[in-house]
């Protein structure tokens, strides 16, 4: 039976290395290895490209499915005052204040929904602005917004078929 020690294992890998070193054909030019240098680093800059695309991809997704649930936890909303649509319309318009900490200044807000459901802790689907306003029906189909504001960060002229007109003194 042979049996090897490690010594001798050692010794064996040090005498092939050194065999394997002083055979020069198997040595690269320095241009082939400037060659196999740049298609390695050509290798790192693509998979470091992809690992970033997909990272930055991934918390994208996390940001758009799970981000807005985080930063809408922060907020509170507090109803001002709801009116259902006139005719027995099936929506309902909810003023209310919005407040998201003390970071953030209140935000009046203005959002139709569904006349049985309850307003959920969200932004609203038709008009932000950084000042009150009075919203009401004028008829079935439309909606009146009067106010004051410096600056209205979302508003919109229709929704589901219910126009939404705005009444200010400037």
């Amino acid at each position: 039976m042979n049996t090897v020690t490690l010594a001798e294992t050692k010794g064996m890998a040090y005498k092939t290395k050194e065999i394997n070193m002083n055979q020069t054909e198997d040595w690269l030019s320095e241009e082939e290895n400037q060659i196999q240098r740049k298609r390695i680093g050509a290798r790192a800059l693509v998979i470091a490209f992809f690992s970033t695309v997909l990272i930055l991809g991934i918390g994208l997704y996390l940001f758009i499915n799970l981000g807005s649930d985080v930063v809408s936890g922060m907020c509170g909303n507090q109803v001002i005052t709801q009116e259902i649509q006139p005719d027995n319309g099936s929506y309902k318009l909810v003023v209310f204040k919005r407040d998201c900490g003390a970071t953030t200044a209140y935000s009046y807000q203005l959002s139709v929904i569904k006349k049985n459901s309850q307003l959920e802790n969200s932004a609203a689907n038709i008009y932000i602005s950084d000042h009150e306003f009075n919203a009401f029906w004028t008829d079935k189909n439309t909606i009146e917004i009067r106010g004051f504001s410096y600056k209205e960060y979302k508003q919109e002229r229709k929704y589901k078929g219910i126009k939404i007109q705005y009444n200010t003194p400037w």
